[in-house]
């Protein structure tokens, strides 16, 4: 019962190691938080890729559906104004002599 309670020794530490001892221990605070801003960063760089990326495919996507639509309008109207022996309707005139069926 008569041996201390903690590995420390009886005598306390003096002024200047009490003082380097705290400066160890703030600067190894000070790296473990850099370092844990330093690995989120990186986490928040590889979401950022990630969110970008998925744009992107989602604007390609949107893109060709619009590309496809467009041809798709196009190629029905030009469909639908000639003949198969490629007289245009919109320039000939109906039985009565009246107009073009489309402007």
């Amino acid at each position: 019962m008569d041996q201390p309670r903690s590995n420390r020794s009886a005598n306390p530490p003096g002024l200047f190691a009490s003082i380097r001892s705290t400066r160890e221990a703030g600067m190894r605070l000070a790296m473990a938080h850099i370092d844990l801003a330093r690995a989120e960063a990186a986490a928040i760089g590889g979401e950022i890729a990630r969110v970008a990326a998925l744009a992107g495919i989602a604007v390609a996507v949107v893109g060709a559906g619009l590309a496809a639509l467009w041809g798709v309008l196009l190629w029905s109207r030009r469909a639908v104004t000639t003949w198969d022996d490629g007289r245009d309707l919109r320039r000939e005139s109906d039985s009565c002599g009246g107009s073009a069926p489309y402007p």
